[in-house]
């Protein structure tokens, strides 16, 4: 649900228009997505290294203690959801933006006929429409997530408890 929700945010902020360098942003949101999982294992091993990693480093200089990312019960999991996040978030914001692009404008202008703002727009407008195409795609997403993150989630812990 977390990702659905940053990943709608994302595609909102990065319609046309809304931000210069808007390609950049875009890239960058999907870079994680096309990189290979080895690729983004190795870097998220490193950040969350108990020893070295930039993680701790940058918690170092607000005075906390370093942690055992993935070797500590207590954090493993959230650090896993942290990566599989950020790990998936390109993909939805893609399809997000795609039904952004989507939504007629005369519905938006049917909708600023009625009396809604520009602020109410994706509450009341937007997202009721995006939902029918939504609830669909759901169900594959969860399933094909869980099946691609079996290994890499192995992987991680595997390594983070002898590290």
């Amino acid at each position: 649900m977390t990702r659905k929700a940053l990943s709608n945010s994302f595609a909102a902020l990065s319609g046309p228009g809304l931000i210069r360098a808007i390609g950049f942003f875009r890239t960058a949101f999907y870079l994680p997505t096309v990189t290979a999982t080895v690729a983004i294992a190795t870097i998220w091993l490193w950040i969350f290294n108990p020893g070295s990693g930039l993680a701790n480093g940058v918690l170092s200089l607000f005075g906390f203690a370093p942690g055992g990312w993935l070797s500590d019960p207590n954090t493993a999991l959230p650090s896993l959801m942290i990566v599989g996040i950020w790990q998936g978030l390109g993909t939805k914001m893609i399809i997000y933006l795609a039904a952004l692009q989507g939504v007629s404008r005369d519905l938006l202008e049917a909708a600023g006929l009625d009396g809604a703002i520009f602020a109410q727009n994706p509450a009341e407008v937007q997202w009721p429409y995006l939902m029918a195409g939504t609830a669909p795609a759901t169900l594959p997403m969860i399933v094909m997530f869980v099946f691609a993150q079996k290994r890499f989630v192995e992987g991680m812990v595997n390594v983070g408890l002898k590290g």
